[in-house]
């Protein structure tokens, strides 16, 4: 647990902060033990982090996928809403905690026979506004696209959060293990480096707050058939590290978190005229400025990548046949574009122009214009 602590100092003062689970879904059985298992988790980060907490914990987060296992909503309900309900009400009491957000439970995809669907598990928990900051979903998009069944979990969890909190999605991603034979659907790591900043485009298209991809590092299996094993974007064929190797979605999404740094005091950023056409019904943008006062055009395509054959155990390669964007600005700007799933630096530096096209297939593009 120290080292934990320790290690939680150093990403703090690398600019990384960390989103903290308080409890179990049994730690909920009465909201007396709730509270007493809450009370004992913000003694030790009060009592190691102080004032400085704030700096460290970007939340404090209800209990982990409470309706998995097989646990009956009559049992799980009531659990997750004592222990959301303690969280919220013994971290406000204290200084130290108290602008801490608190972010909601997310909710497990009911599987297997006889299972419940997310829309009536997040009915069955009810209103969780009262004792939440953010919402909570998990949505691992069965290795297409990233915006996969992540609209319908978005309106199942409204239900458990009606005031119209902004989302964190604190579970998502795609797993590499192309021996495996079971009922999931693996993708390739170079799939996943097209996919990754995608996955967060698809993020911020719909104003949630944060999105955490599961997972940094994959656990050893030499088979490359274990599912949980292979979420990582870091190789560990041993538990040695001197073992270990980035993957190509490690690198895309360095590349991709590196363009968009911009660390400061926030600002209101100012619109840019423009025209995109050539698009077809998958073609989607964001649009966002840096305090230099750069404007960076995100363009991707909302397309699938690869099939896996469950049947088969075997996977293909879906062609995706490019579009041509073309950006129409008011003024003439300089415009740079990127690749970052690609490359760290710039793919092409087209002068001051008014007018730019972009080659659009299965990867995010980035246009810095200005």
């Amino acid at each position: 647990m120290a080292a934990q602590r320790y290690g939680f100092q150093r990403l703090a003062a690398a600019g990384v902060r960390v989103e903290c689970l308080m409890g179990t879904r049994s730690d909920g059985n009465t909201l007396a033990m709730a509270r007493q298992v809450v009370n004992r988790r913000l003694d030790e980060i009060v009592g190691f982090y102080g004032g400085a907490a704030s700096g460290v914990f970007a939340g404090l987060e209800g209990c982990n996928e409470p309706n998995n296992d097989g646990i009956p909503a009559s049992t799980w309900v009531a659990q997750t809403r004592n222990l959301s309900q303690a969280i919220w009400e013994e971290s406000r009491k204290r200084p130290e905690t108290a602008n801490i957000p608190v972010v909601g439970p997310a909710l497990a995809r009911p599987i297997g026979a006889g299972a419940s669907t997310v829309e009536a598990d997040y009915q069955a928990l009810g209103n969780m506004s009262p004792w939440t900051d953010f919402g909570n979903i998990h949505v691992y998009p069965h290795g297409n696209s990233p915006s996969d069944d992540l609209d319908r979990f978005m309106t199942a969890a409204r239900v458990a959060y009606p005031d119209g909190e902004r989302f964190h999605t604190t579970e998502g991603g795609y797993f590499n293990a192309l021996r495996y034979t079971g009922g999931a659907n693996p993708v390739p790591e170079d799939v996943n480096a097209k996919y990754a900043p995608r996955h967060v485009m698809e993020q911020v298209l719909r104003n949630n707050r944060r999105f955490f991809a599961y997972e940094f590092l994959d656990d050893p299996d030499l088979s490359n058939s274990e599912r949980e094993s292979n979420f990582g974007y870091v190789r560990t064929p041993s538990l040695d590290p001197s073992s270990w190797t980035v993957k190509p979605q490690y690198t895309a999404m360095k590349n991709f978190l590196t363009l968009f740094d911009d660390r400061g005091e926030s600002f209101r950023p100012v619109g840019l005229r423009m025209v995109a056409s050539g698009g077809g019904a998958d073609y989607r943008s964001v649009l966002v400025q840096k305090r230099s006062g750069q404007h960076y055009l995100c363009m991707w395509r909302d397309v699938d990548l690869y099939q896996w054959d469950i049947d088969s155990s075997t996977g293909t390669y879906l062609p995706v046949t490019a579009q041509t964007i073309t950006i129409s600005l008011q003024n003439a700007k300089p415009v740079v574009t990127y690749r970052p799933s690609t490359q760290a630096g710039p793919v092409s530096s087209l002068g001051t122009v008014a007018t730019f096209t972009v080659q659009l297939s299965g990867e995010l593009v980035v246009a810095q214009i200005g």
